[in-house]
């Protein structure tokens, strides 16, 4: 139940086929704790719109009511005036009776929350993508001096293509200056039914009646990223009061104890969008955004394992031992596998794999061998022709004497003549040179 107290007495479905404006209300497509919305048929231009109603029969007297429509008319003005892709446009917006709407356009893909109820908790990425989206349309806004005050799932609208626009802005800041009106504190509304903004996601200094800023909204947003990543809210009780009590309270719990592979650093923006002093929380929704994107890898990023997030030179890894649960640090090098040498034993360390090169250079080297080779024994035979005969003559032998000496064949005899042939001497030898001949001949050269 929420401010416009008057759904107790008089039914939403009691409204349809009721005309405002140039609006007819078909059916109920959502409630909340400030308001019904109707989707309805606008006849000037023809085409099917949301139309949220807020009940002013709670109000006790006209000259109340008269001051509350001004505050709805100024703040329908300065929403109207928001152009941003992300936040939800007002066509229109009057009051009948007892009765003030706001004409919007009707986005059929749902809400936020009808997507984390049927897909349970989303990608990190895709959270990530959904709250961009949300954040800019609050940085928007929060530029321009609006506060939301009542940032929840429930009022992000998401069309086919997964765009989201955010909506309902100014509705509570309307609320809660009639109930302060009435004497209400904001932080007795819930018990009296009456709610200004919505106690889970609310923050704690809009539950206790204070100033609010840019950093109430971002404490809101966290509880939503929470709620996107975990698929629960962070703080749960039978009654709404107690939500308020443990937002003022009591610590969040940690999103990893929901969500695994919730990355650390990804968890603590979390939590310090979710502190309870607005001085420690993200100065502004952009900046959450931001810094819960760059603890994400990205898309075309490898994940050696959920969470983590793989560089070229990946920090040390903290985890958790197998025995007594302390934590163990352990280094991770990427492509490539420690060998480890037990102390005292022979261990065989496998080749590394050889160059492509080396084998072509090794043939490189034999040709080159075998090319010297060839070439010097054919010098050698070039310079030391062999004998004219058949005799066969041993390896020469260096001598004092520079006379080249050609032998006959051997005679029948056993004997052999000098050559007819003139010797070419170019010094006379003093010393008869000793010619090895076959072991059946025995030659004797004067």
């Amino acid at each position: 139940m929420g401010l416009d107290g008057g759904v107790s007495q008089r039914a939403p479905e009691e409204l349809l086929g009721t005309t405002l404006g140039t609006c007819t209300l078909e059916r109920v497509i959502g409630r909340g704790g400030m308001g019904v919305v109707y989707l309805a048929q606008q006849s000037r231009p023809h085409r099917q719109v949301a139309v949220k109603v807020l009940m002013l029969s709670w109000l006790p007297d006209s000259h109340r009511r008269e001051r509350f429509l001004q505050r709805f008319r100024r703040e329908a003005d300065a929403v109207a005036a928001l152009e941003h892709p992300n936040i939800l446009p007002v066509f229109e917006y009057g009051e009948q009776e007892d009765l003030a709407y706001l004409v919007m356009p009707y986005v059929s893909g749902g809400t936020l929350r009808d997507r984390v109820v049927r897909k349970g908790p989303l990608a990190l990425l895709e959270a990530a993508g959904f709250l961009s989206q949300a954040a800019g349309a609050l940085e928007y806004a929060h530029s321009r001096g609006v506060i939301h005050r009542d940032v929840k799932p429930q009022n992000m609208l998401l069309y086919p293509d997964k765009r989201l626009v955010l909506g309902d802005f100014g509705i509570a800041k309307i609320a809660q200056a009639a109930a302060e009106e009435e004497g209400i504190k904001p932080s007795d509304l819930t018990t009296m039914g009456r709610v200004v903004g919505t106690p889970d996601f609310m923050p704690p200094e809009q539950a206790m009646g204070k100033v609010v800023d840019a950093r109430s909204d971002v404490y809101s947003l966290g509880v939503v990223l929470f709620y996107m990543v975990t698929g629960r809210l962070p703080f749960v009780a039978p009654q709404s009061m107690a939500v308020v009590a443990k937002h003022v309270s009591e610590p969040p719990p940690p999103p990893r104890q929901f969500r695994p592979d919730l990355p650390v650093a990804a968890e603590n923006v979390i939590l310090r969008a979710l502190a309870k002093d607005p001085d420690e929380r993200y100065r502004s929704a952009a900046d959450l955004a931001r810094t819960f994107r760059a603890t994400l890898p990205s898309p075309t990023t490898p994940i050696d394992s959920p969470g983590s997030r793989v560089t070229s030179n990946p920090p040390p890894v903290i985890s958790p031992s197998a025995a007594g649960g302390k934590a163990r640090r352990t280094d991770r090098l990427p492509d490539r596998t420690p060998v480890v040498l037990p102390a005292d034993s022979e261990t065989t360390i496998p080749d590394q794999p050889r160059p492509r090169w080396i084998p072509f250079l090794v043939a490189l080297v034999i040709i080159a061998l075998l090319a010297g080779g060839v070439y010097a024994l054919t010098r050698g035979i070039t310079q030391n022709p062999p004998p004219a005969t058949g005799t066969s003559t041993p390896a020469p032998t260096t001598v004092p004497s520079a006379t080249s000496t050609t032998m006959p064949s051997p005679t029948a005899t056993g004997t052999s003549a000098p050559s007819p042939t003139p010797t070419s001497t170019s010094t006379p030898s003093p010393t008869p040179t000793n010619t090895a001949v076959p072991t059946d001949t025995a030659t004797s050269t004067p």
